[in-house]
């Protein structure tokens, strides 16, 4: 069984910002898989702090979550689902938004420091470091603060490329979990 959980900030305020790229990636892998169509969404599971999927790709079981809690509470709602569903860390994918990569590269590697990323900092604190991390680069801005880069809408031209990208991470992730082969690379 394997987890992925999209990172993001929980209210429509921050629908399709930049720091929500992750729950856009949960959101598409899930639509990836939901055939026939309108059979998957994501149900609120208080207990476990997040909104989360079951199910399964080519026999592969999959939980998709997206945690209810603000991005710096990330590891509370991830501590949760790992011990809820019984599943080890090395079989976690957390995936987010990179400021350090350009718009639309993605980047999937095991292990690591969290490069600045709050919600990653929440995890590694909260389980360690010994998990997946899937990154979607959204690029920077040197004339805004990082915060206020990270909380804007997405502009419709990066939308365009971060959408391409998510579909190309989804397709990607949904091959490696179903041949167990996971390996640390960047998505072309």
């Amino acid at each position: 069984m394997w987890l992925v959980v999209g990172l993001g900030n929980p209210t429509h305020k921050f629908d399709f910002t930049r720091h929500n790229t992750g729950f856009m990636a949960a959101d598409s892998l899930v639509s990836k898989l939901d055939f026939p169509k309108g059979t998957l969404e994501f149900s609120k599971n208080k207990k476990l702090g997040a909104g989360v999927v079951k199910t399964n790709i080519y026999g592969e079981d999959i939980i998709i979550a997206k945690p209810t809690s603000f991005m710096n509470n990330s590891g509370i709602a991830v501590k949760k689902l790992l011990d809820f569903y019984k599943i080890s860390s090395d079989r976690l994918v957390v995936i987010c938004d990179d400021s350090n990569l350009n718009v639309a590269i993605l980047r999937l590697r095991y292990g690591g420091d969290p490069g600045g990323h709050r919600g990653l900092e929440s995890i590694i604190e909260t389980i360690g470091s010994e998990f997946w991390r899937a990154r979607v680069g959204i690029g920077q801005n040197r004339g805004m603060t990082l915060e206020n880069y990270v909380l804007a809408k997405i502009p419709p031209e990066e939308r365009k490329k971060i959408d391409a990208a998510l579909d190309k991470l989804s397709e990607e992730l949904i091959s490696l979990i179903s041949h167990g082969a996971l390996a640390s690379k960047t998505i072309n």
